[in-house]
Parts: C-alpha cells; structure tokens; sequence
C-alpha cells in the first residue's frame, strides 16, 4: 500500500513500473555518491545556511573569505572588493590576525557599471589622450618615453588624482563611503582615479585598511582634501591603481553565464533575504566540485588573447601571409611579390599570462580533473585508466 497526502491506495501495473523505475534511478544515484565521489549522506528535506542553496549574506562573505584565507599562503594579502555594508562586519574579524601583523590591506572601488558601450569609449579616448601627453610631453620631471609605464601609470595617477565626495540637494560636499563604512575604524578620504580602463569607468577607491605606517596618518586626512605628504600620496597613487575588480569580474561573469546552479540567488547581488535557485545543488561539495572542474579548464585549457591599450604591441605578433601573385594587364604574366604582414593578436591561457605553465603544450584533462590517489579502485579510475 502506498499513501500519499493522507490517500491510500494500491499500485497498478503502471505504477508499479514507475516505483520501480524510480528505485532504479535511486540506486543509480547512490551508487555514485558512495562509489564514484564518496559524497556522505545527508538530510535532504533540510536546506539552511550551512547545506548549501539558502544563505544569508553575511555568512556568504565570512565562508566565502575564510575559506580564501585557508586556501592562500602565508604572506602579504591585499583584498579588493566593492563597497559592501556586509563586508564591515566580517572583513575585519576573519582577518584580524593578519591586520595585527600588518600583512593585510583593503581596498573598495566603486564605478559606473550602468556606463554605455559609447560612454565607456568616449572616457577611455579621453584618458589615453590624457596619459599620452603627459608620458610624451614632459609633464612629469621624472617621465620620459622610457619610463616603464607602470611607474608612469603611478606618476599620472598621483598628479590627477581628486578627492571622491558626495554632494546633498544643496550643493554641500559629503563624505563619499556608504554609512556602514562611516566609522572611526576606517578613513573618510576616497580618491576619484583618472585612470579609465577594463569598463572600470569613473572609478573611486577606498582604503579601509591599509599598511600601519599610512593608517594613522590616513585616518587623520579630511575627506574632501589630499594629503600633503608625499609618501603618503604615493602610496594612494600606488593601490588606486592596483584596486580593480575586473579580473575576479570577468571570471565570475563566465561562471554564472556557464554554470547554471552557480548563478545568484533572486538574479541580483543586493537581495537580502534567502534565495532560492530551482534546480540548483544541495550540497556545496557538488558545487565546489564542478567549480574547481571549471576553474583549472579556465586557467590551463582556454586560450584567449588579453589586449589593452597598455599591453597592445606585447600580446600580438606579426603573421607573414602566403605569396601573391598580380597580373600584369592585357598579357598573361604573373608578377610574383610577398604578402604584406599583419598583426594577430596572441592566444594565451590566463596560467601562461601569468607564468604559472610555460609552454603552449596544454596538460592532459584528465590528470588534472581528478585525483588518481582519491578514486584507485572505483569505476571512475577504471575509466581514466584504461582508455
């Protein structure tokens, strides 16, 4: 006898099958998770915080950047985020012994994402205008043409740099961070960078913390004025052109295209109840699982090119075409000549970008996907291993 919603009843031909069918599937699915990915047990009529799917805010960022803390190595930590009201309560505690030994910075960035295609080209001509005359016109006693650009990016940004404020109804400058980020903790003064590029277009920067040697001074500046010191000004100079969230953008934007069960919860980033995706996994071990299959064929497997205006004649090369023949007109002679070379841009993985693989011999899939000593002995390395 089967019940269901309080009715009994017994199963028919037709039902039989479809329990049957549905058993099969059961064990199917069980024989995976125990045999394959060695997944535990779970309650799956629970749902919470920490199973996956439902999440509040703040605990999303506090594990999202614990989990980041536990992952990297000991050393110098800068983090780059926006200007979240969440994040003032969880940054500074999960980070709190690397603060204490000075080894960690944070930094904010706000810009214009609603800035149109013909927006964002109209501010990048102007800025590359901008940068070129001040590199190629002695506008700088220390830049000359073979300054390294970035120094001259520094050197650009610390002279046309202006202090980021509000205004109210009345024309009155206000302090530019949102009220959580109004704290005595935390300085008042945000830079407008002069500096448009990757779509970060009328970019500000923040400095929640920074190195110890500039907070106390920094905490001290007025919001609506530069500092004097030169070091100081400097150092702002140096990280508002480090803040910049377009690499972490630009992967994260492929995942959620890419990945349908790691889109975000509601379709928006600023929803603060729980969220719920149809189809989506329970268990954040499924989830991480298919991340980190995704991640390591981001980096290792897809070649793309990476051009900016700041990397254009190093991330293209030139391509000799085939020769070319003209005829001469009126006869049949053939006047043999070479084709004229062009430029292509480079295809390179973000690892070969960045050094960590060195030749254009792409790894073997399936030696980077799993891990031969967790999976000896189950189907999966049957079928890894004896292709």
């Amino acid at each position: 006898m089967l019940a269901m919603k309080g009715v009994s009843f017994k199963p028919g031909s037709v039902a039989k099958k479809s329990l049957a069918k549905a058993n099969k599937q059961i064990a199917l699915i069980d024989q995976l998770r125990n045999n394959y990915f060695n997944l535990p047990d779970a309650n799956r009529d629970f749902r919470g915080s920490f199973s996956g799917i439902m999440t509040r805010r703040t605990y999303a960022k506090a594990a999202h950047l614990w989990c980041l803390k536990d992952m990297l190595p000991n050393g110098r930590i800068t983090l780059v985020t926006e200007q979240e009201g969440p994040l003032v309560r969880v940054v500074p505690h999960v980070f709190r012994d690397k603060i204490e030994n000075d080894v960690f910075e944070w930094l904010t960035v706000q810009f214009n994402k609603k800035a149109t295609k013909p927006q964002k080209s109209a501010a990048s001509k102007k800025y590359n205008n901008a940068f070129e005359a001040f590199r190629y016109q002695n506008q700088h006693p220390d830049i000359d043409p073979d300054t390294p650009i970035y120094l001259a990016l520094q050197k650009f940004i610390e002279a046309n740099m202006a202090p980021a404020v509000r205004t109210d109804r009345f024309g009155t400058a206000l302090p530019y961070p949102i009220v959580n980020f109004q704290s005595k903790q935390f300085p008042m003064l945000w830079v407008e960078s002069p500096v448009q590029l990757g779509g970060e277009i009328d970019k500000k920067v923040g400095f929640p913390i920074v190195r110890a040697k500039y907070r106390k001074n920094l905490k001290a500046q007025l919001f609506d004025q530069l500092p004097q010191d030169a070091e100081l000004r400097a150092a702002l100079s140096r990280r508002t052109l480090t803040a910049t969230i377009q690499p972490a953008a630009s992967f994260m934007e492929s995942v959620r295209e890419r990945v349908r069960f790691a889109r975000r919860a509601g379709g928006t980033s600023g929803k603060n109840d729980p969220g719920f995706i149809n189809g989506a996994v329970y268990n954040p071990r499924v989830l991480m699982a298919v991340l980190n299959i995704f991640r390591v064929n981001y980096n290792f497997f897809e070649e793309r090119q990476y051009i900016t205006s700041l990397n254009k004649h190093e991330e293209t090369e030139k391509v000799f075409g085939k020769s070319r023949s003209i005829k001469t007109p009126d006869t049949d002679e053939k006047i043999e000549g070479e084709a004229r070379s062009v430029l292509t841009p480079v295809k390179k993985t973000p690892a070969m970008r960045l050094g960590a693989q060195n030749t254009k011999k792409m790894p073997d899939p399936h030696r980077m996907f799993y891990k031969p000593w967790l999976y000896h002995g189950t189907p999966l390395w049957d079928k890894f291993e004896g292709r």
